[in-house]
């Protein structure tokens, strides 16, 4: 898993069923808003996680490329919105070359929008989920399948 839908799932407590298949069958704690997907001009996909207004939280591995890239969200309305992206910092520890299984480093990437994505969208705030107890059921959240 990437670790943005890894963050969103430890931000969202709940069952575990309303993923299925890759579909999300509802939306009840409104994940759209905070998932985004993240295109490369070479054919990379990935998700990520919207962190600040012009900000994206998504695994490094996915921003190897020598490629443009940009963030496309959909909105409360279901209409996709795109955004270009400025810049990308990868986490210091992260190491190019490996693959995200023999990955020795943190695998993290913040991704700077070259504007903030909208109203409809909201930054996904770690630092107010409750602690979860092994066993707990989590919702994870990417932008497909």
């Amino acid at each position: 898993l990437a670790a943005a839908a890894v963050l969103a799932a430890a931000c969202l407590p709940g069952d575990a069923s309303a993923v299925t298949r890759g579909t999300v069958s509802r939306d009840p704690d409104g994940l759209r808003s905070h998932v985004v997907r993240i295109e490369s001009t070479a054919g990379e996909l990935c998700s990520g996680v919207l962190v600040a207004p012009d900000l994206v939280l998504t695994a490094a591995h996915c921003m190897l490329q020598r490629a443009s890239y940009r963030v496309i969200a959909v909105d409360r309305r279901f209409r996709s919105r795109s955004v270009g992206v400025a810049a990308i910092a990868a986490h210091p520890a992260f190491v190019a070359g490996t693959t995200p299984r023999s990955q020795p480093g943190t695998d993290l990437a913040l991704v700077k929008l070259t504007s903030p994505l909208g109203r409809d969208f909201r930054p996904l705030d770690p630092t107010g989920a409750p602690r979860l107890a092994a066993g707990v059921p989590v919702r994870i959240a990417g932008f497909g399948t």
